[in-house]
């Protein structure tokens, strides 16, 4: 997985998926693996209960990953980028996150676990690879920039109020996560789900991108600079 390539989100440098050098180290890779890994435990573990995380997602799809066992869920879990999704493309979101008083403690919230693991996943990413953190978690320019300024120390008191925002990226995308579960037990299925996803992931990046400016050369017909 060390030699896998993204794009990159608007306002960051272009690196293109043909760029030299992976745009994560691999133990980033890894980490966003075992994150991967722990949400999927967490849909499979909360199926059938009410306000589950997998609701979302089609009934088959959750069939079948609650038939998958640990090992087959990690194999399927082994994509550099993340399975889940934190609003982490709203920065008014993440803003008053960030600026309301701590609360106190209570008891855990469903996938309050998984979303501190995100949370500590994202602060690192932004820190390593600021350009790249907003492929592997869906994370907005602003919203990274407000975790380039956030202090270690404030990480963790983020982890339950997020939780209940905490949800399967790309739920619609029924058969992206059909393939990545087949992922599970056929290295060619792994192949075939990883590049689906790099193609949603260009795709973001695509819906992200400013409109390129039109000059009109003439009254006949505009023309698109490149």
């Amino acid at each position: 997985m060390d030699g896998d390539f993204l794009p990159t989100r608007t306002g960051a440098a272009r690196e293109l998926p043909t760029a030299r050098r992976p745009v994560l180290e691999p133990s980033l890779i890894e980490a966003v693996c075992a994150a991967n890994a722990a949400f999927l435990d967490e849909l499979a573990s909360t199926a059938g209960c009410a306000g589950a995380l997998g609701g979302l997602l089609p009934a088959p799809v959750m069939a079948t990953l609650v038939g998958l066992d640990g090992s087959e869920r990690r194999r399927a879990a082994a994509v550099p980028f993340t399975l889940f999704s934190l609003r982490f493309a709203d920065a008014p979101y993440w803003r008053s996150l960030i600026d309301a008083p701590p609360t106190l403690s209570r008891r855990a919230l469903q996938g309050e676990g998984v979303a501190r693991t995100a949370i500590f996943l994202a602060w690192h990413l932004v820190q390593a690879r600021p350009a790249t953190a907003g492929l592997a978690m869906g994370m907005s320019v602003e919203v990274s920039a407000l975790y380039r300024a956030l202090p270690l120390s404030q990480l963790e008191r983020l982890g339950s109020p997020c939780s209940a925002v905490l949800a399967p990226r790309w739920p619609t995308h029924g058969p992206f996560w059909a393939r990545l579960l087949a992922a599970a037990r056929s290295r060619a299925a792994q192949e075939r789900a990883r590049f689906f996803g790099m193609q949603l992931l260009a795709g973001e990046c695509l819906a992200d991108a400013p409109a390129r400016p039109v000059v009109r050369l003439s009254s006949r017909r505009p023309v698109r600079l490149s």
